[in-house]
């Protein structure tokens, strides 16, 4: 959960305008997969600063611009908890990142799709609250929660 008022979070042309202004950026901008980006097949980014040395990003201003608000969105919070959350303003709310390959799948979906929606991801592709992933999986775990059987048996135990 970003818990960022939005400002770790890029759209294509936030992403295009500060890469173009700093394209060494670039290794800090990962792509951010939310329900919505997802089923759409949008994009969306996020500035991902785990383990960046904070005076490396001093000479980004763009950067800098967005990381103060962050902070400043997290400290005129009501809850305690995000106002402790502006000591981190250049990481994200909550991290619950996989280190691993991933499958996602929306936490709400509609029961009337064929299939639950669900996406094979490298760990570089940062996942919302929005999502559940299911860490340290393959190929063949995917295909297994994408077959007809598996919605055959989804359909009797929990649509019943």
């Amino acid at each position: 959960m970003p818990n960022d008022g939005g400002t770790l979070l890029l759209n294509d042309d936030e992403k295009k305008e500060i890469l173009n202004i700093n394209p060494e950026l670039n290794k800090f901008i990962k792509p951010f997969l939310s329900v919505k980006e997802f089923i759409n097949n949008t994009n969306r980014w996020c500035l991902w600063l785990i383990d960046v040395d904070p005076g490396t990003l001093k000479g980004f201003t763009k950067v800098m611009e967005r990381i103060e608000a962050v902070k400043n969105h997290r400290a005129d919070s009501v809850r305690m908890a995000t106002k402790k959350l502006a000591l981190y303003s250049t990481l994200v709310g909550e991290i619950r990142q996989p280190n691993s390959n991933y499958i996602m799948l929306p936490r709400h979906s509609s029961e009337n799709r064929k299939y639950i929606p669900l996406g094979y991801f490298s760990k570089d592709y940062i996942v919302a609250d929005s999502c559940l992933s299911i860490s340290k999986t393959s190929k063949s775990h995917f295909g297994v929660l994408t077959s007809e059987m598996l919605m055959a048996w989804v359909k009797q135990v929990w649509l019943d």
